[in-house]
């Protein structure tokens, strides 16, 4: 097989060999291709980077898949590509290439993140060469689909990253919250937060403290809660030094919303309302909103109900105005468990099932997971024990490789259903 991509590589013309050793060199853990990277690598416009792939997968050394993009055949083809791009360029040729390549991502990777949220503070990454031709992401659909295209490739970009531009590493790791906070690993979130956190370059204040922000987000989703706080408490002292109160106001809620998974109620409720005090102030109205959605939650656990629906609601309602059906959602998932647990399961299960549908619209795989088993959980009450079980599968399943303590949670609970 080797000897027969080598003669179809042989009868290539030079750009398309040229192109078939760069895309071996390209980060990706799978077989498939982004034009966009391949022609950013290679200095080429999109129309010539077609050409050529087109030329390769006439050679037959790639072809289209049923996505109609293109694709090597194997893993070992894409290997044969980097073997044959070590054996025929030079080291500076081949650092040259990946650090285009790099370059585009970090630049795609900022456009996106702030696409999607522009109310987040972000740093620009250093770029040495910066994309001629860029993917004009207009939409939040289109850069929530760019990161979860590109978020399964991670780790393997970020070691090489680590080897051909190390200063990349946390301007890319910060730049993907999104697609951490939607849909990543919470291990692997934590593991990459790390690695960007652990450079050997001097960060912005601001870019470190969003990555141990973010690192105490994971470390609270995987209720690691006293790393989660010493993460937390240095962002919070970072915003102070740099009297940063829109800063400060963050690293409170998260010190808030991480006291709260930890049950200590009474001391979330006083950072959570230092923090809701300090956005409303900043007029920073989506954060407050998302502030009083968590205290709603604290209420709900403090077994206040009324106090917590009345919250939850405002926050729905301000979150909606502001455009964020995925907050607002949870907003209303919050609402549709203080029904059910006030055994309102009618209203419990048309608030859920509207929560789900935004779910899955905008990609919340462990919100789903969550409702899902709030859902079986309301089953269970009306005694549908089959309905039950294959909503704990089905959350099982979403856990599964994200959160452990969830999926050994559900499992659990499948297993006492079922016997």
């Amino acid at each position: 097989m080797t000897e027969a991509r080598t003669a179809a590589y042989d009868g290539a013309d030079q750009g398309a060999s040229r192109l078939y050793r760069i895309l071996g060199l390209l980060p990706s853990a799978t077989t498939a291709i982004h034009p966009a990277m391949a022609g950013a690598a290679a200095g080429l416009d999109p129309a010539a980077t077609i050409e050529a792939l087109d030329v390769l997968v006439a050679q037959g050394l790639l072809s289209h898949g049923v996505d109609g993009g293109h694709r090597f055949a194997s893993l070992p083809a894409r290997r044969h590509a980097a073997a044959l791009a070590e054996s025929t360029d030079t080291p500076a040729t081949r650092a040259r290439v990946i650090r285009r390549a790099l370059d585009w991502l970090l630049t795609e990777a900022t456009a996106a993140s702030r696409r999607i949220d522009p109310t987040r503070r972000t740093v620009d990454p250093p770029v040495t060469f910066p994309p001629a031709h860029r993917l004009g992401l207009s939409t939040t659909t289109q850069a929530r689909a760019f990161l979860a295209d590109r978020g399964p490739h991670l780790t393997t970009t970020l070691t090489l990253a680590t080897t051909h531009h190390r200063a990349a590493v946390p301007y890319l790791v910060h730049a993907c919250w999104p697609y951490y906070l939607r849909d990543g690993d919470h291990r692997v979130t934590v593991a990459h937060h790390t690695k960007a956190l652990s450079t050997d370059t001097a960060l912005p204040l601001l870019l470190r403290r969003e990555l141990l922000g973010a690192r105490a987000t994971a470390l609270r989703a995987r209720h690691l809660f006293p790393a989660a706080l010493e993460d937390a408490h240095e962002a919070l002292a970072l915003a102070r030094q740099d009297s940063d109160l829109a800063g400060i106001a963050q690293h409170q809620h998260d010190i808030g919303a991480t006291l709260h998974e930890a049950l200590a109620h009474d001391l979330a409720n006083v950072y959570l309302a230092r923090a809701h005090q300090g956005r409303t102030a900043l007029g920073r109205h989506r954060d407050a909103a998302n502030t009083l959605l968590t205290q709603g939650v604290v209420y709900l656990d403090l077994g206040l109900h009324a106090d917590a629906v009345k919250r939850l609601r405002t926050a729905e309602e301000a979150l909606a105005a502001q455009g964020d059906r995925y907050n607002a959602a949870r907003a209303r998932a919050w609402q549709g468990r203080a029904a059910a647990l006030s055994g309102d399961h009618e209203q419990a299960t048309l608030l859920l099932a509207g929560a789900m549908v935004t779910f899955r619209a905008e990609g919340g795989r462990l919100w789903q997971a969550r409702v899902l088993v709030w859902q079986a959980e309301i089953a269970v009450a009306r005694g549908h024990a089959g309905r039950a079980a294959g909503l704990y599968r089905q959350a099982a399943d979403l856990y599964q490789g994200y959160s452990p303590t969830d999926h050994d949670r559900v499992s659990a609970a499948l297993t006492q259903l079922t016997g």
